[in-house]
């Protein structure tokens, strides 16, 4: 049997704002940025996932992964 990758399963923190964050535009737009590229990765992760459970049989609704689904 295989597994996800590690990269995959390992939870990544979310973004903390600094004290900076909320003195600061760059500050902010910096900690903003961030925090969609985490998101963006997370879901990324979530994608990865649910395909690789696809093509190892899940019984998951169609579209549940649209990229995995001819």
């Amino acid at each position: 049997m295989s597994f996800p990758p590690v990269e995959d399963v390992r939870v990544k923190p979310k973004p903390l704002p600094t004290a900076e964050t909320f003195e600061s535009e760059a500050a902010a737009n910096r900690y903003e940025s961030a925090l969609e590229a985490w998101g963006e990765e997370g879901w990324a992760r979530v994608g990865r996932i649910c395909r690789d459970a696809v093509r190892k049989g899940a019984p998951y609704p169609e579209g549940w992964c649209p990229e995995a689904h001819p």
